[in-house]
C-alpha cells in the first residue's frame, strides 16, 4: 500500500470519546464518512468496568489499594490507515497491544471525513480548485484508539521509563506489520497534530486566505474604479465633440423616408444606410455627406449593371379590355368538340337546355350559367307548388271535419281559396295537373263521406277504387 504507517500516543482529553463518535462535530469536517465501535456513553461505561475489575483484582492479590493517578491511565492513539482498512483491522491492532503490553482498548473509530486543503503556493493563499470551482482536499484517513493503561492484574503498564524512543520505534514497526502498511521513517522529527492543534492550524489558514481575498478584492476594486473613470471621461468626450446617437438616428430615418418616396431601392441598399448608424460623426454635415456619397455609389452600381437601358416614359393607364379569342384558339376549340365524348356531353347539355327553355346566344353558344339559373328557377317553382299542395291538403282536412253538402259546393270552396302569390290556373301546365289531382281526390273523399252517411247505398253502389295521387300518399 502507498501510505506510510504511523501511530502516536498522547494523554486523553475529556471530550475524546465525543470526538470519535462525532457527538461533537469539528468545524473542519469534509463529509460524513466515519465508523465508531461504540458511542461515548458506552465507551465510558466500558472504561469504568475495566478500571473497577483491575482494582478489585489488584486488591485481592496484594490485599492493599493500588497506588496510581487516574489521569495518567487514559491514553489516546492516532494511527494512519488507508481507505481500505476497517474496524476489524483496528481491533486486531488493539488486541495485539493488549496481549503484548497489557493496554486495554475501550473505544476505536475510523475517520474518513477530515482532510487537508490543497494550495497552489507555499503561503497557502491561493487554494487549488476543481473544474467546478470547489476547493480540493486531500483526505486524511486515520484511526483513533482509546486505551486504559492498566492491565487486568491492576498494574500500570505504560511507564515512560519503559517506553523510550527504542520501544516506541518497535511499536511503530508492529503497527505497520499488523495494518499491512509501509513503515515510516525511523526516529523521525515530524510532529503529528491532534484535533485541537489541527483546528488552530485550520483557523490560521482561513485567516490567511481571508487576508489574501481582501487584498485581491481591493485590487479589483481599484481597477474597476479606474475603468469607470476612464469610461466616464470617454462618454463626456463623445458628448462634447461628436453628434449624439439620437440625432444620427433621426437624420438616417429622414434619408430612409426620402428613399421610400423615390422607390427603386433594394433591401441591401437600406442595410448599407442603417450601417451608417454605427459610426461617430463630429457634425451633421459629415453624416449628410456620407449619405450623399452612398446614394451616388448605389446609383453608379445600378448604371454599371444596366449600361444600355434607356429610361422609358411612364405609360398612360388604359382601361382593361376583355380578352378576345384568336383564330388559333377557335381552331383548337373546334377540334376539342370533334371528340366523341365531348360531342355527346354537348348534346346532353343541349337537351337539358331545351327542356329548361334556355335559348342560345347569337353565336349559337349556350352559356352554362344560364342553364344553372334556369334549373334554380325550376327548383323554386317546384318548391312553391309543393307549398301550395300542402296548404290545399290542410284546407281539405279542415273542411272534412264537417260533412260536405255537395261535390259542387266543395269544389267551389277549394277553387275560391286563394294563395297569396297564386295567379290564374292557366299560367303553367304544372299547376293544371296539380289542380286535376286535387279534383280527383275531392271526388273520392266526397264518395266516402256519402257512403258513411247512407250505409244502405253501399250494397247497391260499388264504386271503382280510385287511384291515389302521388302527392297525397303520405296522408
Amino acid at each position: 500500500m502507498g501510505n506510510k504507517s504511523s501511530i502516536n500516543f498522547k494523554p486523553s482529553k475529556q471530550n475524546n470519546c465525543e470526538h470519535n463518535d462525532r457527538t461533537l462535530k469539528p468545524s473542519y469536517l469534509r463529509g460524513t464518512d466515519f465508523i465508531c465501535s461504540c458511542s461515548a456513553e458506552e465507551a465510558r461505561k466500558k472504561y469504568n468496568d475495566m478500571l473497577l475489575s483491575a482494582v478489585e483484582t489488584y486488591t485481592k492479590r496484594t490485599h492493599q489499594a493500588p497506588q496510581f493517578n487516574e489521569e495518567n491511565l487514559r491514553w489516546s492513539a492516532v494511527c494512519n490507515i488507508t481507505s481500505e482498512h476497517t474496524l476489524e483491522d483496528l481491533k486486531n491492532l488493539a488486541d495485539y497491544y493488549k496481549e503484548k503490553y497489557g493496554f486495554q482498548c475501550y473505544q476505536y473509530a475510523i475517520h474518513r471525513d477530515e482532510g487537508e486543503p490543497l494550495f497552489l503556493d507555499k503561503k497557502k493563499t491561493k487554494p487549488k480548485l476543481d473544474k467546478d470551482g470547489r476547493q480540493v482536499y486531500r483526505v486524511n484517513y486515520h484511526g483513533h484508539l482509546e486505551f486504559l493503561m492498566l492491565n487486568e492484574r491492576g498494574c500500570t503498564c505504560f511507564k515512560k521509563k519503559d517506553f523510550g524512543k527504542k520501544k516506541m520505534s518497535e511499536i511503530q514497526t508492529e503497527a505497520a506489520q499488523i495494518l499491512g502498511m509501509k513503515r515510516g521513517k525511523f526516529f523521525s522529527d515530524s510532529v503529528r497534530l491532534d484535533h485541537n492543534q489541527y483546528r488552530q492550524e485550520q483557523r490560521r489558514i482561513e485567516q490567511a486566505q481571508e487576508i489574501a481575498r481582501e487584498e485581491t478584492r481591493k485590487e479589483y476594486t481599484d481597477e474597476i474604479v479606474n475603468v469607470i473613470l476612464v469610461n466616464e471621461k470617454l462618454q463626456k468626450d463623445l458628448k462634447e465633440n461628436y453628434v449624439s446617437k439620437k440625432d444620427v438616428k433621426a437624420e438616417i430615418e429622414k434619408a430612409r423616408k426620402e428613399w421610400i418616396q423615390e422607390s427603386g431601392h433594394t433591401a441591401e441598399d437600406y442595410k448599407k444606410l442603417r450601417a451608417l448608424n454605427q459610426e461617430q460623426y463630429k457634425t451633421i454635415e459629415e453624416l449628410t455627406e456620407k449619405i450623399r456619397n452612398l446614394e451616388a455609389e448605389l446609383k453608379a452600381e445600378k448604371e454599371k449593371k444596366q449600361p444600355d437601358r434607356q429610361p422609358q416614359p411612364a405609360a398612360e393607364p388604359q382601361a382593361p379590355q376583355a380578352p378576345q379569342a384568336t383564330q388559333e384558339q377557335k381552331q383548337n376549340l373546334k377540334e376539342i368538340f370533334e371528340i366523341p365524348e365531348v360531342k355527346q356531353m354537348a348534346k346532353n347539355l343541349g337537351e337539358i337546355a331545351v327542356t329548361l327553355n334556355v335559348q342560345p346566344d347569337q353565336d349559337g353558344i349556350i352559356e352554362p350559367k344560364k342553364i344553372v339559373d334556369a334549373a334554380k328557377a325550376l327548383k323554386a317553382e317546384n318548391s312553391r307548388l309543393k307549398t301550395l299542395i300542402t296548404k290545399a291538403t290542410q284546407a281539405i282536412k279542415a273542411k272534412l271535419k264537417k260533412p260536405l253538402i255537395t261535390f259542387t259546393e266543395g269544389l267551389k270552396e277549394l277553387l275560391t281559396w286563394q294563395q297569396p302569390d297564386r295567379q290564374t290556373e292557366d299560367q303553367t301546365p304544372h299547376l293544371k295537373n296539380t289542380l286535376a289531382s286535387i279534383r280527383n281526390e275531392i271526388s273520392d273523399l266526397y264518395r266516402s263521406q256519402t257512403n258513411s252517411e247512407h250505409p244502405d247505398r253501399q250494397e247497391s253502389e260499388q264504386p271503382e277504387k280510385p287511384k291515389k295521387s302521388r302527392g297525397f300518399e303520405r296522408y
